[in-house]
């Protein structure tokens, strides 16, 4: 395996991604790799990669359990599990023939070694390379956490490289955000099942018995549309989602409140819906909770909060791809 440097675009526009080669060893796991002082907890490996004569990639990451998977990075889906299956794998494209992938792995109180390497195939990792074939690759990085953060530059320096979280807020919305009624749309792109609750965009008020949301849960396509108010369920209603884009919206008003998805009602009702008081919105993940997130290999295009309640001819058309 051979390494170089490649003056071929990133997906940040800095030209300087490394081509990894492979030999022409027979039978060889064609990788490179680095340890890495980690904890026991969560972490995320990704890398920026692009095919240059390969079209699959593994990420692996060995010294406890071992846990990678191999990625096609053409079509951008996941092939056979390497060792131990990842907590999760996350594949998502970023444009020009880039991916970034990531996978989540069980930490250890060591030295574990995040691989990543060139595969023949979905299901093969060890082959005889042709000693010119590759990948180009981009931004590596591991990270204690459960999601990839955005790409920390880190040159070398002695204790690593730290920046401030990717992360905004403002106070004092309140008069903003429709307290009688309102409209709330969100363009975003769904790429991985998950394994847990998450959370496309989230109004709340002081509590979580008060909150508009737009979530899905474990181990399911579903998109659930919601309303609480003080406890109580005034809104619920579910959509089936396709990996891709898709456009939604929820319009809220006492007793007039309608779902839609892709230019589709989902739902309305009409009768016995009251609105919560709300004072806060989050994007991509609950606003009462760090950890029930969104975007792991997805990603919110747009949000617009409008403090009216749209009619369903404008929602139809807000909403339609």
């Amino acid at each position: 395996m051979s390494i170089e440097n490649n003056f071929a675009t990133s997906p940040e526009g800095i030209k300087n991604a490394t081509r990894l080669i492979e030999n022409t060893a027979g039978g060889t796991a064609h990788s490179v790799n680095l340890s890495t002082q980690t904890t026991q907890t969560e972490h995320a490996f990704s890398v920026y990669v692009k095919p240059n004569g390969r079209n699959y990639i593994y990420m692996y990451v060995g010294g406890g359990p071992g846990q990678g998977t191999i990625i096609d990075i053409v079509n951008g889906t996941k092939g056979n599990n390497v060792g131990n299956a990842p907590n999760d794998t996350i594949i998502e494209p970023v444009g020009n023939g880039w991916f970034r992938c990531t996978i989540l792995f069980n930490g250890i109180a060591g030295t574990p070694t995040p691989t990543i390497g060139l595969a023949y195939s979905s299901s093969s990792f060890t082959y005889t390379g042709d000693g010119t074939s590759g990948v180009l690759i981009y931004a590596a990085q591991c990270e204690a956490g459960s999601y990839a953060t955005s790409y920390i530059p880190n040159h070398g320096e002695s204790g690593g490289v730290t920046r401030a979280a990717d992360s905004c807020s403002v106070t004092g919305v309140s008069d903003v955000i429709g307290q009688t009624e309102g409209t709330l749309f969100v363009e975003f792109e769904y790429n991985s099942l998950k394994d847990h609750y998450w959370a496309v965009a989230t109004l709340m008020g002081s509590s979580t018995a008060e909150l508009i949301e737009l979530y899905g849960g474990p181990n399911s396509n579903n998109l659930a549309f919601a309303i609480n108010d003080n406890g109580a369920n005034q809104f619920l209603r579910s959509a089936s989602l396709s990996f891709g884009k898709h456009k939604v919206a929820i319009a809220y008003a006492e007793n007039n409140t309608a779902a839609y998805l892709d230019g589709s009602l989902i739902g309305s009702v009409d009768t016995s819906c009251t609105i919560p008081t709300l004072t806060q919105m989050a994007i991509g993940k609950f606003s009462y909770s760090s950890s029930q997130y969104f975007s792991l290999g997805d990603s919110v295009k747009q949000a617009t909060l409008f403090n009216e309640r749209l009619s369903n001819a404008e929602l139809a058309t807000l909403t339609t791809l």
